[in-house]
C-alpha cells in the first residue's frame, strides 16, 4: 500500500509527471485484459476493483487513487481473508506498475 506506515505493506506510488494524461482510462484499459478483475466502483480521482484468485475463489480489493495536484497515483491491494497472501497482492501492484511505466 503506497500509503503505509508499514515498511513491509509500503509500495512507493508512481509518480506521473503530465497531470493531463487519462490516467484512470490506461488504468482500466490495461485491466481489463487482466482475468478474474471487476471494477465495482468509480468515482472522482478513485477506482476500486475486486480480484477473484484463481485457485480458491478468494476477492481481493484493488484500490487505486490518483492525486492529480502532486501527480502520484496511489494503490492498496489487499486480501479480505487472512493475513498471509504468499505476496500476491504486491506482485499485483508491481505489475500494474510495469505495465503503466511501458504506456505513460
Amino acid at each position: 500500500m503506497t500509503k503505509s506506515n508499514e515498511r513491509k505493506h509500503y509500495i512507493a506510488p508512481l509518480i506521473i509527471s503530465n497531470k493531463k494524461t487519462k490516467v484512470f482510462e490506461v488504468v482500466k484499459n490495461i485491466l481489463s485484459n487482466w482475468n478474474g478483475i471487476q471494477l465495482v466502483e468509480e468515482h472522482g480521482e478513485y477506482l476500486h476493483y475486486e480480484v477473484k484468485s484463481k485457485w480458491f475463489g478468494f476477492t481481493d480489493d484493488l484500490e487505486i487513487f490518483w492525486a492529480k495536484d502532486v501527480g502520484l497515483l496511489h494503490f492498496k491491494s489487499a486480501s479480505r481473508l487472512g493475513y498471509y497472501d504468499l505476496g500476491v497482492n504486491r506482485k499485483r501492484v508491481e505489475n500494474l506498475k510495469k505495465e503503466l511505466l511501458k504506456i505513460l
